[in-house]
């Protein structure tokens, strides 16, 4: 469960608007404290394919190993609840670190508190949290850390279509060469806006992989993932 944390003082809150105001920020409400499916997906995967390979009768498969993240260094971007980092962690990638968007009351509530409660002492993975906007890459994070990451975590990323580019820039930007982007989105938003994402993202010179559709609902109810490619 998605702890509650504590509002900023009115001061507080005050100077942080201010410091962070921008165009970005005008109109956008932040959903830090709700665990979307999509997220769920990604944990889901890694933690399936991690109990495959750790087993007492290991097994491989492609979606296995789509999934892999042993020994991987892992970007969330735009973390949420950071549920997708968390179980990358306990999977053991060698390093994982969550980022939101620097206004979001996620980096210092959900991000650091699911974190510290869920994670052995010490862990595995060497875990880190750091505010990110996607697109500027003048701070000492990003300027660290440039192709930096064989796994690229985008869970439900998608709602802000003015926002599809500096997102895919921010993916360009931290992946290191052979690595993996995960892109995984909801229905709601609707296939026309997933496909303008990747219209974006093939215009920046990547390349897709495989694309897959699955029914939680059926899986839910019936336990038989129903999947489409």
């Amino acid at each position: 469960m998605v702890p509650t944390y504590p509002s900023l003082d009115d001061k507080h809150s005050n100077e942080n608007a201010t410091d962070q105001a921008n165009q970005v920020n005008e109109g956008r409400e932040l959903f830090a404290h709700y665990i979307w499916n999509a997220a769920i997906v990604v944990a889901e995967g890694v933690e399936d394919t991690y109990y495959s390979r750790t087993g007492p009768q290991p097994e491989k498969s492609n979606s296995h190993e789509l999934w892999h993240v042993e020994g991987e260094s892992v970007l969330e971007l735009g973390a949420g609840a950071a549920l997708p980092s968390l179980i990358c962690a306990l999977a053991n990638a060698a390093k994982v670190v969550a980022t939101d968007h620097p206004a979001s009351p996620a980096l210092t509530g959900p991000i650091a508190f699911n974190m510290s409660s869920n994670l052995p002492d010490p862990s595995t993975a060497q875990v880190s949290i750091y505010p990110h906007e996607w697109g500027v890459f003048t701070a000492p994070f990003a300027q660290e850390n440039k192709g930096a990451f064989t796994r690229i975590i985008a869970a439900d990323c998608f709602w802000q279509k003015s926002q599809h580019e500096s997102l895919a820039r921010s993916m360009a930007w931290f992946l290191a060469p052979g690595g993996r982007v995960w892109v995984v989105s909801e229905p709601h938003l609707g296939r026309a806006v997933v496909v303008g994402f990747f219209e974006t993202v093939l215009a920046l010179g990547f390349e897709i992989e495989v694309v897959f559709e699955r029914d939680l609902m059926s899986y839910i109810e019936s336990g038989v993932e129903v999947r489409r490619e």
